[in-house]
């Protein structure tokens, strides 16, 4: 379930004591989601629309179901799939992305003050939306 792109060096640990670790990937897809592609390739951390969508949805800060969705974007940009269905399960693959999210996002929530996460969230939160 815990797929080694989560992880730092792409290396699985089962105790799962680094999962998320591979933070700036996550970040990076939570960047371009919230403030535009654009916003990869500037020094700021918004792009160069005045509506960028984490405006739109005054979004500041990232939330255990923003992580998750960015771990399971980043699984399906992965795998062959190249559209979600109703079922939540990709047609090529077979996995099982509302799962995947769901177990991501409760293990986000019940580890959410652990200092591990906190880290990640600091660090994430840093790339996305720049110095608090």
């Amino acid at each position: 379930q815990f797929l080694p792109v989560l992880f730092p060096n792409l290396i699985e640990d089962k105790s799962l004591k680094t999962v998320f670790g591979n933070w700036a990937l996550l970040a990076q897809i939570l960047k371009a989601a919230l403030h535009g592609v654009t916003s990869l390739h500037q020094g700021s951390s918004h792009g160069g629309s005045a509506h960028t969508n984490s405006q739109k949805w005054d979004i500041g800060q990232v939330t255990p179901g923003s992580i998750a969705w960015a771990a399971v974007i980043t699984i399906f940009f992965l795998s062959p799939d190249t559209k979600f269905s109703g079922s939540g399960v990709g047609k090529k693959s077979n996995i099982n992305y509302k799962e995947l999210f769901y177990n991501y996002k409760r293990v986000l929530v019940t580890k959410w003050k652990s200092k591990h996460i906190e880290e990640i969230v600091a660090k994430i939160n840093n790339h996305v939306f720049g110095a608090a």
